[in-house]
């Protein structure tokens, strides 16, 4: 359920002198609402470093551990949001989605996060 909007904004900020451009350092968007942009370059070169299971299924782990050689930017909110989710990651997330998506019909896709989170309650029970 990734916000569109969110994601133009995003490329907006991009700064190619960053090596990392975040929004989950620290966290203020929603579970779901995550969004990193990592410079080629920057990653290529520290692409030997990645040597643990968990870098490897999600390298920015790494980069996060070693944010003093990174340089980074992170987009935050005025207002703290984390502890909601609009992520499908379970059984239930799908279930929560596809009850939303019946209930607005194809309107959904027009949404972005703030407004989602105002249309769907059940979702901020996570």
């Amino acid at each position: 359920m990734i916000d569109g909007s969110l994601v133009s904004s995003f490329i907006n900020f991009w700064d190619s002198e960053l090596d990392l451009l975040t929004n989950v350092c620290p966290r203020t968007f929603p579970k779901g609402q995550s969004l990193e942009i990592i410079n080629s370059s920057f990653f290529s070169r520290n692409l030997e470093n990645l040597t643990s299971e968990s870098d490897c299924e999600n390298v920015t782990t790494y980069f996060y551990r070693n944010l003093a050689s990174v340089r980074y930017k992170n987009i935050a909110l005025k207002e703290d949001l984390s502890n909601h989710s609009l992520a499908i990651d379970t059984k239930m997330d799908l279930e929560r989605f596809s009850q939303f998506v019946n209930a607005e019909n194809e309107s959904w896709i027009h949404y972005d996060f703030r407004e989602i989170l105002k249309r769907y309650p059940s979702i901020l029970e996570d």
